[in-house]
């Protein structure tokens, strides 16, 4: 009898302790998630242990939420690990940015939590 698959892991970079805990409990059934409050935070957690989706909103202490893609992106551990945007910054300008940078998804605050289990879900896929 073998192993049941791990489960899928996301790390969601959050500096709104609220926003994390509903994001975490609200992907429970999906995968595990892990809680970062910044970017550095973030590299530095996901060099150790490589998640299988990044969840990052774009205004986050020490690094925006694209300088932290924009590192993540030049590190070949992480290169190809989809993320998706949770954020409340919509314009045109940002949608235009994370789709050039590889966006897998954009949900935007408040967000439904179908849509946000909806781009999740896709990213892994």
């Amino acid at each position: 009898m073998s192993a049941p698959p791990p489960r899928k892991r996301a790390l969601y970079v959050e500096d709104d302790p609220q926003c994390a805990n509903l994001v975490k409990e609200s992907l429970a059934e999906l995968c595990d998630v892990d809680l970062v409050r910044d970017g550095f935070s973030a590299l530095d957690h996901a060099r150790q242990s490589p998640p299988d989706v990044l969840l990052v909103d774009l205004r986050l202490p020490t690094l925006s939420g694209f300088e932290l893609v924009e590192q993540w992106r030049r590190d070949a551990d992480l290169e190809n690990v989809p993320w998706v945007v949770v954020s409340a910054q919509v314009m045109g300008a940002e949608r235009d940015r994370a789709e050039e940078l590889g966006c897998a998804g954009f949900v935007e605050k408040p967000f439904s939590l179908e849509r946000l289990r909806a781009a999740v879900k896709a990213a892994l896929t």
